[in-house]
């Protein structure tokens, strides 16, 4: 199965793709979706119009990212007639660690967790304290908990992969970008 995963969520982009029976992952410094085409299109017989499927973290982690991955799936989703899925950053992250909870911390003191096979999201710093024996983070974090396991940043995008070949029903009920964080709006008069 051809399947092309991405994950803009963080600083690095990452790209992993299963096609014709090899793996790859590419790590990308920039925003340049011509270096990331280029990239893909330097490996032998690559053809968009080749692929199976298409999925994305969808987060949480950067919104913005994650809203430029939906619609650049999306986009091939429908130009080449593709199946199209999301994946939540944080059960990416606990492929193959199920009993550990996969940790995503914020800049704003927010705290994303995944706890029984549910995403939840929280500022008790306290809350994520009690859960450090089980922690699982990524690489790069800064943070004041240690986790129990850290994992490279590109896992997600290659852990969608093989939970898409899987066929487990691993993903996200829609392929909107995942923002857990209930926002609440104030209207001020003036």
């Amino acid at each position: 199965m051809n399947i092309l995963s991405v994950d803009l969520t963080k600083q690095e982009h990452f790209i992993a793709l299963n096609y014709e029976d090899n793996k790859y992952c590419f790590e990308f410094q920039t925003a340049d979706w011509d270096e990331k085409i280029d990239t893909l299109s330097k490996i032998k017989n690559f053809d968009f119009k080749n692929l199976n499927c298409c999925a994305y973290a969808a987060g949480p982690g950067s919104f913005t990212g994650a809203r430029l991955a939906f619609t650049f799936l999306n986009t091939l989703k429908l130009v080449h007639n593709l199946e199209f899925f999301a994946f939540s950053n944080l059960a990416a992250m606990n492929w193959k660690n199920e009993d550990k909870i996969a940790f995503i911390p914020s800049n704003n003191k927010d705290f994303y967790y995944r706890e029984n096979n549910k995403d939840t999201y929280t500022q008790d710093f306290k809350k994520i304290e009690s859960l450090k024996n089980k922690l699982l983070m990524m690489e790069g974090f800064d943070s004041d908990i240690t986790p129990k396991l850290l994992i490279k940043r590109k896992q997600i995008a290659i852990n969608i992969i093989d939970m898409v070949m899987s066929e487990l029903d691993t993903c996200l009920d829609s392929n909107e970008p995942n923002y857990l964080k209930n926002l609440t709006y104030r209207k001020i008069n003036g």
